[in-house]
């Protein structure tokens, strides 16, 4: 509960459904940071796609990237680690198993697999 003194938690006056919306997305990502909970969201919202489809970076290594050399980073001094390929149309589902598919003969692929 956002009231609780302990959690020190701003409070939402605002009706406008967009901004709430806005609020209420960050304030999951930031409050199941590392729980593996954001992928799910992101699906049931619709906004998988945008989200994963982005360059994954790490900490931040120097405040000059136009003169860092030692790793890849980008232009804001992030650690480049990979690029995210998400398939939109495609990995918002995942593949059902063959050993599955044998054992139920009604079971058919998802698109895409």
């Amino acid at each position: 509960m956002r009231g609780r003194a302990a959690v020190l938690m701003p409070p939402v006056t605002t009706t406008d459904p967009t901004a709430l919306r806005t609020i209420i997305r960050r304030e999951r990502r930031v409050e199941f940071a590392f729980e593996g909970i954001r992928y799910f969201d992101c699906l049931r919202w619709g906004i998988i796609g945008s989200e994963n489809n982005q360059q994954f970076t790490g900490m931040k290594l120097t405040n000059d990237p136009a003169n860092y050399k030692d790793y890849p980073v980008n232009s804001n001094g992030y650690y480049i680690f990979k690029k995210r390929s998400f398939v939109i149309g495609k990995n918002e589902l995942w593949p059902i198993p063959q050993s599955e598919r044998d054992l139920n003969k009604n079971l058919t692929q998802n698109p895409g697999y």
